[in-house]
């Protein structure tokens, strides 16, 4: 089959049963299922396997056991996904790193994720200051209740931000600004064209982010000054036993190249990158583009022989519809993760493979 670009999706699909997502959240970070609903939703969209990958956040322990006493159909993998902030002088920027079947009950990645979940919570009052600061009404026990058990992120800030009408009010307000500024900006059209049509899927507060949390050039900044190097990020996976893979690669190309992807796999910085990514995140809606992008990291896979992974970047019950759906996408994911196996020569001890 060719490509096609970004939600492309036929007019009468056929399901493409053993398709596969190794990047999924749950309600313990900006998901909106658990994990068992999220393997049944997984299973009855024709996924065969998944990873659990939620923010700076593992499995926890009890919920691991339980589910390796399922014996469900669609199987699964141990993983997380790490923030990392690189200091000035090497990557100069921020980005996420994956990590696979990695150990839930490892010492030091839990103390890290601890960590992390002190310092969201302190990022979170940052933006709710400033966005209060701009007008709108939000409290700190707003975003944390829309969080629930899970770690608070910014999708929690921005679901509290829109359950109250007046902020939606004044975010329409400052739409029509972003709107009429990006008229003469093709970046910042981009953005507007992308926040338009995810917020018909999702919601309105999908314009939060371009307009207020853009990484360069929004309103709101919070500073990250507790996420991890890369380099202690991929230690910490690979001393819980996992593999460590770059995330959403097409989000940060301007931060890391990719030239400089290509040597951070060629000295083993990187175990690998996600080479099939999100049909429902991709920020690209030109399909050139997007092609263009696809096939520049699966030749930097090609040329250091790294580790390459099938991305749906999933929160929503709509996101594995999408993927049922779109019988392209799904069928180049199928068999990644055997693949993975062969390469990495990593334990299936934390995973039902």
């Amino acid at each position: 089959m060719g490509a096609r670009g970004p939600g492309s999706i036929p007019g009468a699909p056929i399901m493409i049963k053993g398709s596969e997502n190794l990047h999924s959240h749950t309600l313990f970070s900006d998901g909106k299922m658990t994990h068992k609903e999220t393997l049944d939703v997984a299973l009855a969209n024709g996924c065969a396997v998944l990873a659990f990958t939620d923010h700076d956040t593992l499995m926890p322990v009890q919920i691991f056991k339980e589910l390796k006493s399922l014996e469900h159909k669609t199987k699964w993998i141990s993983g997380i996904e790490l923030s990392v902030q690189d200091p000035p002088g090497k990557l100069k920027g921020s980005f996420h790193v994956i990590g696979l079947f990695v150990d839930p009950s490892n010492f030091a990645l839990q103390e890290h994720c601890k960590k992390m979940l002190v310092a969201r919570r302190a990022k979170a009052e940052n933006y709710v200051k400033m966005f209060t600061d701009l007008g709108f009404s939000l409290t700190v026990e707003e975003c944390l209740a829309q969080a629930g058990e899970g770690t608070v992120g910014k999708p929690h800030v921005v679901s509290a931000l829109i359950a109250r009408p007046e902020n939606v009010e004044l975010l329409k307000k400052h739409i029509e600004e972003f709107r009429i500024k990006a008229q003469s900006d093709s970046d910042l059209q981009k953005d507007y064209d992308e926040a338009l049509e995810r917020s018909k899927r999702y919601n309105i507060g999908q314009f939060v982010f371009p307009i207020f949390l853009r990484p360069s050039g929004g309103a709101i900044k919070a500073v990250d000054t507790i996420s991890p190097t890369l380099e202690i990020a991929v230690k910490l996976i690979r001393d819980a036993g996992g593999v460590a893979i770059l995330a959403h690669w097409h989000t940060v190309k301007d931060v890391i190249t990719i030239e400089v992807l290509e040597k951070l796999l060629n000295d083993d910085k990187l175990d690998g990158v996600e080479t099939v990514w999100g049909i429902s995140t991709d920020p690209s809606r030109d399909p050139a583009e997007w092609a263009k992008n696809r096939k520049l990291i699966r030749d930097a896979v090609s040329r250091t022989g790294a580790v390459a992974s099938p991305s749906l970047d999933a929160h929503l019950k709509a996101d594995y519809e999408l993927l049922a759906k779109s019988d392209d996408f799904a069928s180049q994911t199928v068999g990644m993760t055997k693949k993975i196996l062969e390469k990495a020569k990593v334990s299936k001890e934390f995973s039902t493979l």
